[in-house]
């Protein structure tokens, strides 16, 4: 019943921009190992998001050892064992794919990741925060490690409820597709590094990549005077509680503003 779960945060929204691996082993229904570490991003930059909402800066993470020499260990727990993620088809497949792609990195030290969110599927949502709230889990969200656990608690769940089935018989009863890395199909990161450090962009300075956002300096008041919105506005909702959340899209519907998911 030894299986591990893992989980990344990204210097910027560029796939594979790790910044910092996050793991955890469970045995037997009982966390037995941990792992966390930094790791120096392979675009020097920091996303206006990762700014305001990680808890370091860009320059600590530079001094940081690269991702090559942070999965030399981490790699250790992993071996010959299950490994699972929240997202992994969508999010750490691809993220591991980019890294082991610039770090040349031998890409058979990484075992196929299953997605650990399929294993509730009658739950209306399935994110983390959602997924911590159902249980009553404790969850302390952009902490690698934090993160991990949970879906490797979702995991235990399940088997819990399963005790017949080990963990290999329980991804193929919820079919949870087997995750590989794919080289080929990871984002170039060193190319993207070497252009921003073509157009004289030093590490730690944000560039203004076509599609960015200028930096954030002042947070502008989030609620506008009403003669500032107006129907056939376009809106976004993020950080609230399910209830107010709830309670705020129904405003915004009957002034006539259209929800979006994302910027």
């Amino acid at each position: 019943m030894r299986f591990a779960a893992i989980d990344v945060e990204c210097a910027t929204s560029d796939f594979g921009n790790i910044c910092e691996i996050g793991l955890v082993v469970f045995d037997g229904g009982v966390e037995v190992d941990s792992f966390r570490s930094q790791v120096k991003p392979v675009i020097p930059e920091f996303g206006d998001w990762q700014r305001w909402n990680l808890p370091y800066s860009l320059r600590e993470l530079l001094k940081a050892q690269d991702f090559s020499a942070v999965w030399e260990d981490a790699s250790a727990l992993v071996k010959d064992i299950p490994v699972v993620a929240h997202n992994a088809a969508t999010v750490e497949c691809r993220h591991f794919s980019a890294a082991f792609r610039a770090g040349e990195v031998e890409h058979s030290t990484m075992p196929a990741i299953h997605c650990s969110r399929r294993l509730w599927p009658d739950l209306p949502k399935h994110g983390l925060k959602q997924l911590a709230r159902e249980f009553e889990w404790k969850l302390d969200h952009h902490n690698p490690v934090s993160d991990a656990r949970l879906s490797a608690m979702v995991v235990q769940k399940a088997l819990d409820k399963h005790p017949e089935l080990d963990v290999s018989s329980l991804f193929e009863k919820y079919r949870l597709p087997a995750c590989t890395l794919d080289l080929n199909r990871g984002s170039n990161l060193l190319d993207k590094a070497r252009s921003i450090k073509s157009r004289g962009g030093r590490p730690g300075q944000r560039s203004r990549r076509k599609g960015g956002f200028p930096e954030l300096v002042t947070w502008d008041s989030p609620v506008p005077t009403p003669n500032q919105i107006f129907p056939g506005q376009n809106y976004i909702l993020s950080g609230f509680h399910p209830g107010r959340k709830q309670e705020l899209h129904e405003r915004a519907r009957h002034i006539g503003l259209k929800s979006m998911s994302m910027v």
